[in-house]
């Protein structure tokens, strides 16, 4: 099954078995009890999907004396079927139910283990064409799959944490400056909520909020989703050379995108395959210095109760400052706001009871408080001046009327930078023409007339004052020359391309249209 078959499969369980649960009341409901081999001792952890064909109606997680139960929404016969971390897939086994009746089934499976092949990865890119390499990643992500639906399912459940969040402020060198570590309190076992998958990949991993910007963490449930696999492409990676154990099964996005997004590794034990962490980080087609400063991390655990949960959680946000060195700003990281948090489970029923994961580590002692959900991770540092300038300007053209289209930003630059402004501008409505000595030229759409323009508040271009001859752009030469203008220059400009758009705080010329550019310097802004 392909990775993203499987997606839509596993999508469907969730949505069928777990989103609109029958009546219980009249639920046809099958009693499952899983063991290792007849006889056997009963099996914690595992899945067990309740199957119509191949639509997935409900699924759970086996507790710790190998005990799940499933509804089906109307009766007739069905199938169930277990998986297990580090084995392969069981066979099927039919099952009838009659309307309102609750059925006993044991499952006495016998699983053969999985042994991955030594593994020789050539070649850096997850998307390559390396058939090997891409049947070894379906494998891999087939038990992460079942570590993140163990996770979401274990979520959905009544487990519960004792959690703390610790926020750090840090130099440019990493060097801790301040550091807050909240109470210890019982929470839901989600420690973050990030946005819906669908809305992540619209809107992206990074996004400005206010004087805010915003990263978002993924989680299981980000991980598991139809989005997620169809905007990213897999590979294996060998773990270092001091951890032999590890090996890793990376995710980057496609080269299509536009968003802001992450790459990174989800790393499992090499012999039970099990998922230990997921280390990503923020790219944008841009490279963005918000993005590409930017990272996190995310540890799993399995409880002996068969649960998973997250079991560490944090992301380091770079802190920017823009300084004008000469006539180009220049920007730098001058710290990092780093937030995250710890967790521990409680024992259902217990009061302050802490469960050790399978991996035993130090537990913390809490006062119980009521179950809560993180927000979003957020830098407090403020948007650059870059970043506030343009959504100055998206204000002022909003109050005037003016269309949205009029505006070129900054991001759209930086994806043209290769291009002369020129070109841009004729994107955005002007016309190329060539006037009668042969040259290129920059007219309005409807007319042969130039369009004014102003430079940093000035007029430069479209009437008889002296700057329209002459005008000290500080960036090229003496003379303005708006069509070998790069957009690597500019911080904004705003194209209007009909008189009925012009701006009334823009000097009026007899041109029937206006081009106003916002150059790097910084020496003038609306």
């Amino acid at each position: 099954m392909s990775l993203r078959r499987a997606r839509r499969v596993l999508l469907s369980g969730l949505l069928f078995g777990l989103g609109f649960p029958a009546s219980r009341s009249a639920a046809q409901t099958a009693s499952v009890l899983v063991r290792d081999g007849p006889g056997g001792p009963p099996v914690a952890g595992a899945i067990v999907r309740l199957l119509q064909g191949d639509s997935v109606l409900a699924q759970g997680l086996t507790s710790e004396f190998g005990r799940v139960t499933l509804r089906a929404g109307a009766a007739g016969r069905f199938l169930l079927r277990v998986s297990r971390i580090g084995y392969d897939i069981g066979t099927a086994t039919p099952i009838d139910l009659a309307a309102g009746e609750t059925r006993p089934v044991e499952l006495a499976e016998r699983w053969n283990q999985i042994f991955l092949p030594e593994i020789i990865v050539e070649g850096k890119s997850p998307c390559g064409k390396a058939t090997d390499e891409r049947a070894l990643a379906a494998t891999l992500w087939d038990q992460i799959r079942q570590a993140l639906t163990a996770t979401s399912l274990s979520e959905r459940s009544e487990l519960t944490l004792h959690s703390r969040t610790v926020d750090r402020g840090l130099s440019a060198g990493g060097a801790v400056q301040e550091e807050h570590v909240s109470s210890p309190r019982v929470t839901g076992s989600r420690p973050f909520v990030p946005l819906p998958p669908e809305r992540l990949a619209e809107l992206g991993y990074v996004r400005v909020d206010a004087d805010s910007v915003v990263y978002s963490a993924p989680d299981a449930e980000s991980l598991l989703a139809d989005p997620f696999v169809a905007t990213h492409c897999f590979g294996i990676r060998t773990g270092p050379k001091d951890d032999s154990l590890k090996l890793g099964l990376t995710f980057e996005p496609l080269k299509t995108r536009r968003t802001a997004d992450i790459r990174g590794v989800l790393w499992v034990d090499r012999h039970s395959l099990e998922l230990r962490t997921l280390e990503f980080h923020y790219v944008s087609s841009t490279q963005s210095i918000l993005e590409s400063n930017a990272w996190g991390r995310l540890e799993f655990a399995r409880l002996s109760s068969g649960a998973w949960y997250i079991r560490s959680w944090f992301i380091r946000m770079p802190e920017i400052v823009r300084t004008l060195v000469r006539t180009t700003f220049h920007d730098a990281v001058s710290g990092f706001r780093e937030h995250g948090g710890t967790a521990e489970p409680l024992k259902p029923g217990a009061s302050g009871a802490v469960e050790r994961p399978v991996a035993d580590s130090p537990g913390v002692v809490a006062d119980v408080d009521s179950a809560q959900r993180l927000p979003e991770l957020k830098t407090t540092a403020p948007l650059s001046p870059s970043a506030r300038f343009q959504r100055e300007l998206r204000d002022r053209m909003q109050r005037n009327g003016a269309p949205m289209s009029a505006l070129i930003t900054r991001d759209e630059l930086e994806k043209s930078k290769r291009f002369r402004l020129a070109g841009l501008l004729v994107v955005h409505g002007l016309k190329s023409r060539v006037n009668k000595y042969g040259k290129e030229t920059l007219t309005c759409p409807r007319t042969t007339d130039r369009p004014a323009v102003f430079v940093d508040g000035l007029l430069v271009d479209g009437s008889d004052s002296p700057n329209a001859k002459r005008f000290r752009f500080g960036l090229i030469n003496e003379m303005f020359d708006m069509e070998n203008l790069t957009p690597e220059d500019v911080e904004a400009v705003e194209v209007y391309r009909s008189p009925g758009e012009w701006p009334a705080q823009f000097t009026r010329t007899e041109a029937s249209c206006l081009v106003v550019i916002w150059t790097r310097r910084g020496e003038k802004q609306p």
